[in-house]
């Protein structure tokens, strides 16, 4: 079967939640909770989805 790629909603890397973010250095999508943490610890370059 085909698989869909599907770009309506972004789901969180981490959690399935919708995701906000994007993390240019992991290269995942994560939501506010989860980006909060991943900046605290990580330090890494990511931007807002909405941009």
């Amino acid at each position: 079967g085909s698989r869909q790629i599907v770009d309506a909603q972004a789901v969180c890397t981490r959690c399935k939640e919708s995701a906000d973010f994007w993390c240019f250095e992991c290269e995942q999508l994560l939501c506010a909770k989860c980006f909060e943490a991943h900046q605290w610890f990580l330090k890494h370059e990511a931007r807002p989805l909405a941009e």
